[in-house]
Formats: structure tokens, sequence, C-alpha cells
């Protein structure tokens, strides 16, 4: 089975879906999940968790208190590179970041 990874916003478990790009992720997992190997990359987060829904594995990255552009140009590529070592995702898709 392929492995896609999609890093971009959505809700902590058991929260509600509130915007177009957290709807766009869950639309997408709902229909790729019989043919791919999902995780969801959800960066500054409310906190660390990790967890699996059944459909897709979720990695939250919990939002840190150096500033947002040092944050976002080199610690969360950093962090994205760790993820990506191991997950080892045949396509990788960034959406609303």
């Amino acid at each position: 089975m392929r492995k896609l990874m999609i890093v971009g916003p959505y809700p902590y478990p058991d929260a509600t879906i509130s915007g177009g790009v957290e709807r766009v992720i869950d639309t997408s997992i709902s229909h790729l999940q019989d043919s791919w190997e999902i995780t969801v990359v959800v960066p500054n987060s409310i906190s660390e968790h990790e967890c699996f829904d059944g459909r897709a594995r979720f990695i939250y990255h919990k939002k840190g208190f150096i500033p947002a552009a040092f944050t976002n140009l080199f610690v969360l590529p950093l962090w994205l590179r760790r993820i990506e070592a191991r997950v080892e995702p045949d396509v990788i898709h960034f959406h609303g970041m």
C-alpha cells in the first residue's frame, strides 16, 4: 500500500472541523483511506499528540514559544524531516500552509 503524508491544519481529536482546509483534508482522508496509508501532520497544535482514528494516523506538533518566523523557517522543517524519515511516504501534500 502506498503512503501519503498530508501536512496542514486539522482539529484535535473529537473537535469540530471549522474551516475549508480542514474539510478538504477530512474529505481527502475519507476518499483515499482504502488505497493509501495516510498520515496527517498538524503543525502549531495545542499540544504534542499522536493517534489513529481508524482512517489515518494523526501527528500533532505543539506550537512553541519561539517567534513564528523562526519556528517556520528552522524548527518546523527539521521536525517535518524527522516525521518524513519515520513515515517514509510516497507522496507529501502540504495544504493550507
